[in-house]
């Protein structure tokens, strides 16, 4: 058993908290070991996504937008680091559930609620970056084949 089960877990279960104790129970140490070591190990990813993101959104917006469009991509990429912050919420309530799964709390709800902040916002960011390149391509395509066909018919009217 490894995180992707107890990630997807309460995406799946709404977060519930006695569904939560359940699947800890259930683990053996060995188990608990590794989830945590996962954890743990997606702490490093945080600032990787969120900087390749940020980066993608604000460079696309500089590139192919401007005014209005311009700053909701500056704010959508430096969201991101908000989303890792969700992210780090959701792994350090997910790990106080796993140390203390007999205490009484709210910790697998709150993980839930942090996850989807998190993919709220990472999916944001990666959908603005898309469908601005894709307008921005479309355009350039469009606009060279419509350049072309005003110099074929310049040439043919002289």
């Amino acid at each position: 058993l490894h995180y992707s089960r107890f990630d997807s877990y309460y995406t799946a279960d709404a977060g519930s908290e006695e569904a939560g104790r359940e699947m800890v129970a259930s683990w053996n140490e060995y188990q608990r070991q590794i989830v945590a070591f996962e954890l743990g190990l997606d702490y490093l990813f945080m600032p990787l996504y969120s900087t390749a993101i940020c980066y993608c959104c604000i460079l696309t917006s500089r590139v192919c937008a401007s005014g209005c469009l311009l700053s909701v991509g500056i704010g959508i990429g430096y969201s991101q680091y908000v989303a890792a912050l969700g992210d780090a919420a959701e792994n350090a309530f997910l790990f106080y559930g796993l140390l203390n799964p007999n205490a009484s709390g709210i910790s697998f709800p709150a993980a839930a609620i942090s996850a989807y902040i998190k993919f709220a916002i990472v999916i944001a960011g990666i959908f603005y970056t898309l469908i601005l390149l894709l307008h921005h391509i479309c355009g350039r395509i469009f606009t060279s084949k419509s350049k072309r066909s005003d110099a074929d018919e310049m040439t043919k009217q002289d």
